[in-house]
């Protein structure tokens, strides 16, 4: 389990780190990439949805199967619009791979995730991140799972300088 958050001031490319991310991710047959906007519950239901089976003859066990996913988020505050306690707790004991269940009266609602693995890649401002989170989630489990990578160095083009080709970049 992984997950990354980038984090920079407006204009710097964060989102072009992203679409490429995105592009990578939905190009791998057989994974799984999950909605931007979510809940807590929407998490679950597309991680439990999200169900792999890897092959492996004349090894033991020959079938493994968990549960994978990826989320990509061009804007963290599309994932999180605000700081919801439920749904970092969710992230922060997913993280572990450990069996993940959830069990509800209503619509008898019973959900099993004997391994699960998810992935996270968002990308944000300092300004909402330092908005967003209250003073005490940097102590709590979602924050200490997170890799930050902060990059606060705008690069400003000339517009009449001639651009890389970047075909061979964009076609792999």
């Amino acid at each position: 389990n992984l997950y990354v958050i980038l984090i920079a001031p407006p204009g710097v490319g964060k989102s072009e780190v992203t679409k490429r991310v995105d592009k990578l991710w939905r190009g791998i047959d057989e994974h799984f990439t999950g909605a931007t906007s979510l809940t807590a519950a929407a998490l679950i239901d597309e991680l439990s949805a999200a169900e792999r089976t890897i092959n492996r003859p004349g090894e033991s066990p020959p079938i493994v199967r968990f549960n994978s996913l990826k989320i990509l988020s061009n804007e963290f505050g599309v994932l999180m619009p605000s700081y919801e306690p439920i749904f970092m707790n969710t992230l922060a004991d997913l993280y572990d791979g450990t069996l993940y269940s959830e069990k509800r009266r209503t619509k008898n609602l019973e959900i099993m995730i004997k391994s699960p693995q998810l992935n996270l890649l968002a990308a944000t401002t300092p300004d909402y991140l330092g908005q967003m989170l209250p003073d005490g989630a940097w102590e709590q489990g979602f924050m200490s799972r997170v890799i930050m990578v902060y990059n606060g160095e705008q690069k400003i083009s000339s517009l009449f300088k001639k651009m890389p080709d970047l075909k061979a970049v964009e076609e792999n």
